[in-house]
């Protein structure tokens, strides 16, 4: 999952990620082989970083971090309850019963 610049949630697959235009960022993982990617994927705790010009909150990263754990550990692993409860989703805006 992915989150664009307005906080909206996108659905990627890294398996098929491709290099865009300079105006469209940088995927990831994106390596100029697929067998580069697949490699980044599986050593995603090395090579991911957050870049230091785009903002975005702690617990924003945080979430990603947490969708990017071994199984035994990863948000989610109990349940979809778990994931809502992350402080990421807390706003005064909406409550996942009212979108």
């Amino acid at each position: 999952m992915l989150l664009d610049r307005n906080g909206h949630l996108k659905l990627a697959d890294f398996g098929t990620c491709m290099k865009m235009d300079s105006v469209c960022g940088d995927t990831p993982v994106h390596s100029e082989s697929l067998v580069g990617t697949y490699g980044k994927i599986m050593d995603h705790k090395n090579i991911l970083t957050f870049p230091d010009d785009i903002e975005m909150s702690k617990d924003g990263k945080d979430l990603i971090c947490a969708f990017l754990s071994s199984k035994e550990v990863r948000l989610g692993r109990t349940g979809v309850d778990e994931i809502k409860c992350h402080p990421f989703f807390k706003n005064n805006q909406w409550t996942f019963d009212t979108i």
